[in-house]
């Protein structure tokens, strides 16, 4: 009878009960995640999710402005080859300008750019400060000029874009060296040359600039 009893006495005590009711309501908590909840197959996806992610905790560097990284078209667009040799491309910028807008102010302002460098569908021009007038950095900025080059330049490529930039005046060491600035048909001449051609190909780099000595 005191055996039988025992038990009715530890039910009864009000700590006994109340760490006995504990641990009950703790049970559910800490196994309440369904069994297949960490199966493989959900690991496995997890990490499928993680892969995708764009956050890989590395600092991301920002678009420069105007400029759309995550748009398809230009993502997909040929990177620089023979055919999109930036050089080429600012020719045939300028041809489709004079084209399209004939009579502006535009053709000859394109024909006094730089190509800089053509990436995922943009072609960047820069001009010189030292050199172009406050009239024609005006005109060039004008948003109905970019739109026009814009307009030229996608019937070349047909999800490209044009950017400009200004280009920093240089101290005139050309000219005390007797050197000059070559002119865009110079260049593709120097491109064609069996060595410069070769370099080309070997480290996938363009003539975008060059100097040459003045003929005397």
């Amino acid at each position: 009878a005191d055996e039988e009893d025992e038990p009715t006495v530890l039910a009864t005590d009000p700590e006994a009960a109340d760490i006995a009711q504990a641990d009950e309501e703790d049970e559910p908590a800490t196994f309440a995640a369904p069994r297949d909840s960490y199966s493989a197959d959900s690991i496995n996806e997890l990490l499928e999710q993680a892969a995708l992610s764009d956050d890989d905790g590395m600092a991301s560097d920002e678009a420069p402005e105007g400029m759309i990284l995550d748009d398809d078209a230009l993502l997909s667009a040929p990177a620089d080859g023979p055919k999109n040799e930036p050089g080429r491309l600012l020719q045939a910028l300028a041809e489709q300008t004079a084209r399209l807008a004939p009579d502006s102010e535009l053709v000859d302002i394109v024909k006094a750019l730089t190509p800089v460098s053509y990436r995922a569908g943009v072609l960047l021009l820069a001009y010189d400060r030292s050199s172009m007038t406050q009239h024609y950095v005006r005109v060039l900025q004008d948003a109905t000029s970019l739109k026009t080059l814009n307009r030229a330049f996608q019937t070349v490529q047909a999800h490209g874009r044009i950017e400009i930039t200004a280009q920093l005046p240089r101290e005139d060491e050309d000219a005390k060296a007797g050197l000059r600035r070559c002119t865009l048909e110079e260049r593709e001449a120097l491109a064609q040359q069996p060595f410069v051609k070769d370099f080309n190909q070997i480290f996938g780099s363009d003539v975008i600039d060059a100097r040459i000595r003045e003929s005397t």
